[in-house]
């Protein structure tokens, strides 16, 4: 599939359809140009943007282009491992909605913060060696939100690369789900697990 004139990797193109439903490949309407589709996949917000400070690889990039879309409903957050802590320098409205934090009181902060009593510290360290190893997983974690509601998470982890290829960023995509289990079917449920499909080479 070709858009904004590059081919674009099947999975990529099954992400957005998951990270976004089928808007993404919705008909026009009402005078509708590929345009305004365009600018829509395009459109990182500024808080976004004063925080890359470090360019992306062209596939790394396109996530972020897609999960930043107006139309994309996935809650999401962005750390910087070169800073102490590996610490949340970006988080979308989504994040916020999910977790009941606004963004001033998780910017800065690790993820971490989401962990309590009753997380179970073996997905804790799944997640922490996928870091040090500078890989993908994907954990269903417990986690809680600010008011002491604990929730499952099938949370996805992905290092987002630079131009020379050295780890960049981390991405985490949350999704909320009903059952604690680390099945590898529930892994559909959270879009960000289609990164792994093809989107590296």
């Amino acid at each position: 599939m070709e858009i904004m004139g590059e081919q674009i990797p099947l999975a990529l193109v099954t992400f957005a359809a998951v990270a976004f439903g089928s808007h993404f490949f919705r008909p026009k309407v009402n005078n509708e140009t590929l345009d305004d589709v365009e600018e829509e996949v395009e459109s990182l917000d500024d808080d976004l943007l004063n925080v890359l400070k470090k360019p992306l690889c062209e596939k790394d990039k396109m996530i972020l282009d897609i999960l930043s879309s107006k139309s994309s409903k996935t809650s999401w957050c962005l750390t910087d491992p070169d800073m102490l802590d590996n610490p949340i320098i970006y988080a979308n409205s989504e994040f916020c909605s999910l977790t009941g934090y606004s963004k001033a009181e998780i910017q800065g902060r690790n993820c971490r913060f989401l962990q309590g009593k009753d997380t179970r510290m073996e997905d804790v360290k799944k997640i922490s060696d996928a870091i040090k190893l500078k890989e993908d997983t994907n954990v269903c974690i417990l986690n809680y939100k600010k008011d002491g509601t604990p929730f499952v998470n099938q949370f996805f982890i992905c290092c987002l690369h630079s131009l020379g290829g050295e780890a960049a960023y981390y991405i985490g995509v949350q999704a909320e789900v009903q059952k604690h289990c680390n099945d590898s079917s529930l892994q559909d449920l959270n879009p960000g697990w289609v990164y792994t499909m093809g989107l590296k080479e």
